[in-house]
């Protein structure tokens, strides 16, 4: 059931409640992260309803759940969660935050996306790219030499391509 309302996107809103009661009684691995990815495929606004799952003890489902919220539209209640995963003991769940948090144009964890920058997750690049403005793109331009330049380049990129960053930002 979970495949089918995978497959039909949107269009299986009706499932979304039995799908968030599903999650809330705990479920096994597999059917948890599928539940996780069906629920993020149907773009349902049920965000918290795996929010839990970002902190949950197995890597696996903390991935699947901050996979998924980097893909919702109810971007506060996103935003928290992802924020937390820049933590995560698993790289994998903290790059897929860093990822996640640009992707939900998250402007305030700007602050957040630039410690983790410092401490190695060079995800948090692209989505500074994609955030930043003014002085904050410079700050990140001023990490030049510090981080890698490839990875810099990630950032630069997105920055470069945006129109709402004036020509003189750029230069």
């Amino acid at each position: 059931g979970l495949d089918d309302a995978r497959l039909a996107g949107p269009k299986a809103v009706a499932a979304v409640p039995q799908i968030v009661l599903l999650l809330r009684s705990g479920l096994p691995y597999p059917v948890a992260e599928a539940a996780i990815d069906t629920l993020s495929e149907i773009e349902s606004p049920e965000v918290q309803a795996f929010v839990p799952y970002a902190r949950h003890r197995d890597a696996k489902l903390r991935r699947a759940a901050v996979r998924a919220l980097g893909k919702v539209t109810s971007v506060a209640a996103a935003t928290d969660a992802l924020r937390a995963a820049l933590a995560d003991p698993d790289a994998l769940v903290r790059a897929t935050a860093a990822i996640g948090l640009g992707s939900l144009k998250a402007h305030a964890a700007l602050p957040d996306l630039f410690l983790a920058l410092d401490h190695h997750i060079y995800e948090a690049a692209v989505s500074i790219g994609q955030l930043c403005t003014g002085a904050d793109c410079d700050a990140f331009v001023g990490r030049m030499g510090k981080i890698p330049f490839d990875v810099l380049t990630t950032g630069i990129d997105p920055m470069l391509f945006r129109p709402e960053v004036s020509d003189d930002a750029k230069v």
